[in-house]
Formats: C-alpha cells, sequence, structure tokens
C-alpha cells in the first residue's frame, strides 16, 4: 500500500469520526468528548455568614446556628458563632434550607426578621445568610419553643420528632409553623387557628396533667404530648 493511499485511509476515517462524534487525539478516538462534566467541578457549596447587631455590627461568640431542611426538621449539623461574629457550614447539597440562631438568656432574632430563615443554595457556591440579633436582658427564658414541621412536632433546639415535652406548670408553650403547609395544634386543651407558615400559637398549661395535641391536618403522623409538672417537681 502506498504513502498515498494511507494518507487517504487516514483522512477517510477522521471524516467518518467527526460525523459521529467522535474526537481523534494522538491517534486516540474519545467518543463523547464534548459531553458530561468536567472531572472535579464540585457538586455541592457552602453557607457562610455573619450575626449581626440591629446596626450592621459583627457579634462575636454568641449563640448557636442550627442548619435545618426546608420542612423545619433538624439536620444535626451545628456551628457555633466565630470570634469574628461569623459562621460557615461546608459542603451543603443544592436546594432549600432553613437556618436557626440560638442563645438562650443573651440574644435574640427581632420579630421584624424572618427566623428561621430560609435560603436556597446551589452548587460550586456560597449562599450568604446573614442574621440580625438583638441583645436584651432579661431575655424570656422560660418558654417552650416547639417547631410544627411537616408531619413533625420538634421541641427545639435539641427534642425528638412527636415525643414528650416536660413543662413546669405556668410556662408558656409556643408552637411555631416552620413547615411549607399549615397546621393545626388540636390539644385536649382546645384548638388553635390555622397556623400558616411562619405563624405561631402560644399556650400555658395551668395545672399539671398530661396533655395530648396532634395536628387537625395530619392527625396520623403528627401526635405528641405536654407533661405539665409542679414547680417542685423540675
Amino acid at each position: 500500500m502506498s504513502e498515498d493511499q494511507l494518507i487517504s485511509r487516514r483522512a477517510f476515517v477522521s471524516t467518518l469520526a467527526a460525523s459521529a462524534g467522535l474526537v481523534m487525539t494522538g491517534g486516540v478516538t474519545a467518543c463523547g468528548a464534548d459531553r458530561g462534566t468536567a472531572p472535579g467541578q464540585p457538586r455541592n457549596g457552602r453557607v457562610i455568614g455573619r450575626v449581626l447587631d440591629m446596626g450592621g455590627t459583627p457579634q462575636p461568640l454568641i449563640g448557636t446556628l442550627y442548619l435545618l431542611y426546608p420542612t423545619g426538621l433538624q439536620t444535626g449539623r451545628v456551628r457555633i458563632v466565630d470570634p469574628f461574629g461569623g459562621f460557615e457550614f461546608e459542603d451543603v447539597p443544592p436546594g432549600d434550607w432553613q437556618l436557626r440562631f440560638s442563645a438562650p438568656g443573651i440574644a435574640y432574632v427581632p420579630e421584624q426578621f424572618e427566623h428561621p430563615r430560609r435560603f436556597s443554595v446551589q452548587a460550586g457556591t456560597d449562599a450568604v445568610v446573614d442574621l440580625t440579633i438583638e441583645r436584651a436582658e432579661p431575655v424570656d427564658d422560660a418558654m417552650i419553643e416547639i417547631y410544627v414541621g411537616d408531619y413533625f412536632f420538634q421541641e427545639q433546639p435539641n427534642g425528638k420528632q412527636n415525643s414528650e415535652t416536660i413543662v413546669t406548670v405556668g410556662t408558656a408553650i409556643c408552637w411555631y409553623n416552620v413547615g411549607l403547609t399549615p397546621h393545626i395544634i388540636n390539644g385536649s386543651w382546645g384548638n388553635s387557628p390555622v397556623l400558616e407558615k411562619g405563624g405561631n400559637y402560644i399556650w400555658t398549661p395551668a395545672q399539671p396533667g398530661l396533655y395530648a395535641y396532634r395536628c387537625s391536618y395530619h392527625p396520623t403522623h403528627m401526635i405528641a404530648t405536654i407533661r405539665a409538672v409542679a414547680e417542685t417537681q423540675a
């Protein structure tokens, strides 16, 4: 076979490869070279932010941040505010999330600000979530906060889902809807209004006892109890 025939054959194969979507590189044929994701491309993102006072000044070493799923359920991921007033959650999958600030007896998020704070994460980017807090003395530490999520109740910050909450008689309990759908607290003491997203309901037990409650919209999934005890038993 002559040299001209070899060149013609190589040109013919290259023409076929190009028409079939193949790339000839140094004698090696790569299939679908223009498809797929580049190696090492990040799949998750990062959440960074600061805890600020009402004047915009970072507040160092104050409180704890809890990362929540969009339904309001705890993820188990927690960060302490650093010496510069900042915090960071690495390797967070893309999607919707919520962030809760907690500093009992020290500070709280004022009512005019969304809390927990809802935000979204995109792959390979930083989601910047700053939280505004207010220091106040005294802060009402006695109130018990129970999150109403989609298909669960959970005492904050570390309670189990759909479980028993023990309180002292006379202690206020606040149910806060952090979920995506409406809920109604159907308690043995009475019913709450419809709690739309972000709505809350407060009830205070006046005497010791075991009080059952559930969600009227989700009665088989969301069931829990309040056990009110005398102060001497607490």
